[in-house]
C-alpha cells in the first residue's frame, strides 16, 4: 500500500516572501498542469539552489483513504499520483480510492473530504486503484469540484463544502456509459484522470482497451487514441 503524504515546504531563511512578492495567479496552481495549457510551470522563487539546504516541512496530511475501515484485501493495494490543485489558498485533492478532500493550504487543516464509493464496485479497469486528480469549475460565485469516478461517473461538489450539486445530473452525479449508443463492458472502462473544462463544457477521458478482443468496450470516436495508460 501506498500511503499519501501531502507536503508542504518552506523556506525558513524568508518566509514573508512569498506573500511580499507573489500574486494570486502565482501561488495558485488551478489545473492539472497548472495553466489550461498544461505548462506544469510555477513562478514562484522563493526556493532556489542557494537555499534549499534550509527548507522544512511546514505540515503534512495522509490520504483519507486510509480512514476506511474493514477494506477487503483486494482492495488495500493502491497508488497515489493525484496532483492537487489550489485556488484562493484552497487545496483540492482525490485519493487512490476515488474520494475527494479539501484542505487549508497554508496551514494543512483538512477542510472537507468526500467518498462517492466507487471502490465498493471492485477493482478499476487496467492500472487498478489510483487517481490522478480534480478539475474546478467556476462561474460568478459558484465553484465545483469536477471529478471522473472509477466506477464511470462524472461527479460535482459543492467546492466549499464537498457536498454534492443537487443541480447536476442526478443528485451530484452523472452516469457516463448510460447514452454512449449501445452496452459497453464496464469491467474494462474507468475514469482516473481530471476533466478537462473549457467554460461550461467538462471533457471526460478514459481508461479503456479497445482491441479486437475486447468488443464491449465504449464505442471510439473519430479523434480518439488508444490508450491502456
Amino acid at each position: 500500500m501506498n500511503v499519501a503524504r501531502t507536503l508542504l515546504l518552506s523556506c525558513c531563511a524568508a518566509p514573508l516572501l512569498l506573500a511580499a512578492v507573489a500574486t494570486a495567479a502565482d501561488t495558485d496552481w488551478p489545473n492539472y498542469g497548472n495553466d489550461a495549457g498544461n505548462s506544469k510551470y510555477s513562478p514562484l522563487a522563493q526556493i532556489d539552489a542557494d537555499n534549499f539546504d534550509r527548507v522544512r516541512v511546514v505540515w503534512t496530511w495522509e490520504s483519507v483513504d486510509t480512514q476506511i475501515p474493514n477494506l477487503p484485501d483486494s482492495i488495500r493495494l493502491r497508488s497515489f499520483k493525484a496532483i492537487p490543485v489550489v485556488i484562493d489558498g484552497r487545496m483540492y485533492v482525490s485519493t487512490a480510492l476515488g474520494q475527494v478532500a479539501a484542505i487549508d493550504a497554508a496551514s494543512g487543516k483538512p477542510l472537507w473530504s468526500y467518498d462517492p464509493q466507487s471502490w465498493e464496485a471492485g477493482r478499476p479497469a487496467n492500472m487498478g486503484f489510483h487517481h490522478r486528480g480534480v478539475a474546478i469549475w467556476h462561474k460568478g460565485k459558484k465553484r465545483r469540484v469536477m471529478m471522473a469516478t472509477h466506477d464511470r461517473r462524472l461527479l460535482s461538489l459543492d467546492a466549499s463544502t464537498g457536498r454534492p450539486d443537487a443541480a447536476f445530473g442526478n443528485y451530484g452525479a452523472v452516469a457516463m456509459t448510460r447514452d454512449l449508443g449501445r452496452k459497453v463492458l464496464e469491467s474494462r472502462t474507468t475514469h482516473s484522470s481530471p476533466p478537462a473544462i473549457c467554460r461550461d463544457t467538462v471533457i471526460v477521458g478514459s481508461i479503456v482497451v479497445d482491441d479486437h478482443r475486447r468488443r464491449g468496450a465504449r464505442p471510439r470516436l473519430s479523434a480518439d487514441r488508444h490508450t491502456d495508460e
